[in-house]
């Protein structure tokens, strides 16, 4: 499991928590140090069919900003302004690999959601 994680964000730091009781290894991934990888959002958008709006934080100031209408942008272009602008997307996102191949991703709000990605 990746998690893309905010320490400065309560949900993020309870997602965090909540993985760390269990026995299980993942990744902690400081996105707005190194950003995101644009094959995960690729796949999160194209693959598991996440809702577009549901990928971005819509309250966030760097999203008004950006007067992104998510519902008029295409994938490709959501996803470009996600990588540009790491601040926008929805955390905490966790991402369940098998192997290399990526295979679920949900967003923890509330953060015990992650744990679908346990099973």
């Amino acid at each position: 499991i990746k998690l893309y994680h905010n320490p400065r964000c309560s949900k993020s730091r309870k997602a965090l928590e909540l993985l760390s009781s269990h026995d299980v290894k993942f990744e902690i991934v400081k996105y707005l140090e190194v950003g995101i990888l644009q094959k995960d959002l690729e796949y999160i958008l194209k693959n598991l069919k996440f809702d577009k709006n549901s990928i971005v934080r819509k309250n966030e100031q760097t999203f008004k900003d950006l007067n992104i209408d998510v519902n008029e942008s295409s994938i490709d272009e959501l996803i470009k302004f996600i990588v540009e602008n790491p601040i926008i997307i929805e955390r905490p996102l966790a991402i369940k690999y098998q192997g290399d191949e990526l295979n679920d991703a949900i967003i923890g709000r509330p953060p015990e959601m992650l744990l679908k990605l346990l099973n």
